[in-house]
């Protein structure tokens, strides 16, 4: 790949934009670093697969504000770079199941719906059940509705989230919904799946 320094300008700020120049469908790929290399072939297939469909959906439009497609973080994907191919044991395997998702030279797999690459959505953990899309981002795709995920309850394969706590403050909760103060809030409604969808707090 390449690497383009460019200054960038806005009411706000100066700064450096660094951008990093790929071919999408390997090298872009290789460097990927959303889940680990020591998962079963088949699993990191899937994530090479699903990877590559989100990367082709950003292609159409530059940000201009980093002068790219797409974000290095978990804004788009998490992009570590050759530090993942050159992982101890395991990076060599992540790099052979990207390249056993090309059908030859010139085509590689991605998923497609009514003949466009999908918007490719994932996340480690879905507390159980995945959305419906339009519970989320208001947005309605045909291929993006909630499913069972009970892999994700289960501690020995999801240890670190199967099961969590996190505290909130006063202070976060009242600026949240715009109050001086936050005494309590009741859940109004929920998507089909039970997660929260309407809050009220007083």
């Amino acid at each position: 790949g390449q690497i383009v320094i460019k200054s960038v300008s806005n009411a706000v700020s100066s700064y450096l934009a660094v951008t990093n120049i790929l071919r999408l469908h390997d090298e872009y790929l290789w460097g990927i670093g959303e889940v680990p290399s020591s998962w079963p072939p088949a699993a990191l297939e899937a994530q090479a697969i699903t990877a590559r469909t989100y990367a082709l959906t950003k292609l159409s439009r530059v940000r201009t504000e980093c002068d790219c497609q797409i974000y290095s973080t978990t804004v788009d994907q998490n992009f570590v770079g050759y530090s993942k191919e050159i992982e101890r044991i395991y990076g060599i395997k992540w790099k052979e199941a990207v390249n056993r998702t090309f059908v030859d030279e010139n085509s590689a797999l991605v998923i497609i719906f009514e003949g466009k690459p999908i918007n490719a959505f994932y996340s480690s953990s879905s507390g159980g059940s995945t959305q419906d899309v339009k519970d989320v981002w208001g947005s309605s795709f045909a291929y993006l509705q909630g499913v069972p995920d009970p892999w994700s309850l289960d501690p020995k394969i999801n240890p670190r989230y199967a099961n969590w706590e996190r505290q909130v403050s006063q202070k976060d909760m009242a600026t949240a919904f715009g109050l001086d103060s936050v005494k309590s809030f009741r859940v109004d409604s929920r998507s089909k799946t039970e997660s929260a969808l309407l809050i009220t707090a007083f």
